[in-house]
Parts: structure tokens; C-alpha cells; sequence
């Protein structure tokens, strides 16, 4: 493992902090397949504003840690409670790989011995309080027992954990999660919303969201799908049942997946609504 420095090139930085008040390690992944630092600082300046980076480190792919800022800085990993976090990131939209598990441990447990932070006090994104995540692709249970001695495989990778469920949850789906918007995905859609299942998004204007569906999922015309409708109901942005860049965006946003108005040819965050889904919790 390597230590690259860019503590001096790192965005912003300016939000400080005594570094008694750190009380929890926060950990991350980027929902990207590859990337660094820089990459995601294009993202944050150019889609969110923000003046500082997310996380104090980023782990690459190869298992090298990018350090981006002194632990007195405020980053912003964790919506609304940033004061107290000390934010780690490793790239990736599922597990880490062995380097990365590896790595993540040894950071994890410097910092956590530095700050006199307890296991318990290490969690994932989606486990602190107000967060729309299912960030990172860890299973934080068996994560905190590697942290306290547990073994690291250096074949297996600790496995993804599963959305916890919540008094809402509804019937589960059995999608591929593979980030393409057609039929199933439009079915699963409707039945966990309890609109009409027929695996077809009705009365779409042509735009690069609505073009971006896959299997004949879509019908153009004008009016809206009452799929789409329960849809922006649920993710709080104007309801006129039609699909298009502010509704992704919402949906970004409310899945806690980059926010970028963009429907990709697979998509972060159809594959993050798969996941929700197959587990009854969206």
C-alpha cells in the first residue's frame, strides 16, 4: 500500500474543526467502477457546488490510499453530521477487492486508534441516522469483526449487505442488477408503487431520459404514466408523470447515487433501484 499525498492540491479544505470532536469513522464507495480524487472532484464542483471533497481518503483499486486532507478538516461524506466524521472512500459500486478490504482495515484501525474511536463507532454511509443510501457495498457486521482481529481472505472479499428492511417494505423483486431500465425493472416498479403492472411507462415525451429505457419499456405520446407520477410522489419532485432530467435527479439524489439529471446506458442508479427493489425496501 502507498500513501499519495494531495493534501496540498485537494479542493477547498477550509472548514475546520477540533479533531476531539471526530467520533465516528465513516466508510464509503464511489458507485463507480474506477476513478480517483480528481475524477470525483470534477463531479462535486461541477454537479453539487461544493467547495470541499467528500472523503478524507480514498482507497484506488489497487489497494493505494489518496490522502486528501488533515483530519481537522470538515469533508462531506455524510449528509448533516460531517462534524463529527472522519470519511473513508474506496473505489467501487459493489465489495472492495482483497487490496482494498486489506487497506481499508489497516486505515480503519490507524485512524480509529488515533482518535480513540471505538468498532462500534465505525459504520457505513447508510447506517447513520437520515441517510437515503445503501452505501458502501460492505457487509459492516463482519467488516467491524475483521477491524477486531477477524481473518481477511485474501480470495473473498466480505460480501455486499443487504438493504435492512423497514416498516414499508414491500414485496420483493428478483431483477438482474445490471443498470438497464426495461420491462422487469418497469414491472417491479409498479407493483412495489401499486400502479397498474404492465411493464410500460405510458405517454412519454422523447428526451434523453425516455430514450434511454431498455426492451420497448417506453410509449411516446403526451399526458404522463401514473408509474411515474407514484414515482415522483414518493422521491418529492413535480408530478406530471413524465420522465425526464429533474425526476433522474431526484431519484439520484433520494438513492444517494452521483447526481447528474443522466440516465446512462447501464445507469448507478437504476442499478441502485434494482437493489432496492429485490429487497423490498425502495
Amino acid at each position: 500500500m502507498a500513501i499519495i499525498d494531495r493534501r496540498s492540491k485537494s479542493m477547498g479544505g477550509n472548514d475546520k474543526r477540533a479533531i476531539s470532536r471526530i467520533t465516528n469513522i465513516a466508510v464509503h464507495y464511489s458507485a463507480t467502477s474506477s476513478g480517483n480524487t480528481a475524477a470525483f472532484e470534477r463531479f462535486w464542483k461541477g454537479n453539487h457546488g461544493w467547495n470541499t471533497g467528500g472523503y478524507h481518503e480514498v482507497v484506488l483499486t489497487n489497494g493505494d490510499v489518496e490522502l486528501n486532507y488533515n483530519a481537522d478538516t470538515i469533508s462531506n461524506g455524510v449528509g448533516g453530521q460531517n462534524t463529527r466524521m472522519y470519511n473513508i472512500c474506496y473505489v467501487g459500486d459493489g465489495a472492495p477487492n482483497a487490496a482494498q478490504l486489506k487497506t481499508l482495515i489497516e486505515r480503519v484501525n490507524y485512524n480509529r486508534n488515533r482518535f480513540g474511536i471505538a468498532t462500534s463507532a465505525v459504520k457505513g454511509h447508510r447506517e447513520f441516522s437520515g441517510q437515503s443510501t445503501s452505501c458502501p457495498g460492505l457487509n459492516m457486521g463482519d467488516f467491524r469483526k475483521q477491524l477486531s482481529g477477524g481473518s481477511v481472505s485474501a480470495s473473498k472479499p466480505a460480501a455486499p449487505s443487504k438493504p435492512k428492511p423497514n416498516p414499508k417494505q414491500t414485496a420483493k423483486a428478483s431483477l438482474a442488477v445490471d443498470g438497464k431500465w426495461g420491462k422487469s425493472t418497469t414491472k417491479a416498479l409498479q407493483k412495489s408503487l401499486g400502479t397498474p403492472i404492465d411493464g410500460i411507462i405510458s405517454k412519454q415525451p422523447r428526451n434523453s431520459v425516455s430514450q434511454a429505457l431498455y426492451s420497448g419499456t417506453v410509449s411516446f405520446g403526451s399526458g404522463g404514466s401514473n408509474v411515474i407520477v407514484a414515482l415522483q410522489r414518493k422521491i418529492k419532485v413535480a408530478a406530471d408523470g413524465k420522465l425526464g432530467p429533474a425526476t433522474v435527479k431526484a431519484l439520484q439524489r433520494y438513492l444517494g447515487t452521483p447526481v447528474d439529471g443522466v440516465l446512462s446506458r447501464p445507469s448507478v442508479v437504476v442499478k441502485e433501484l434494482q437493489r432496492r427493489l429485490n429487497a423490498g425496501t425502495f
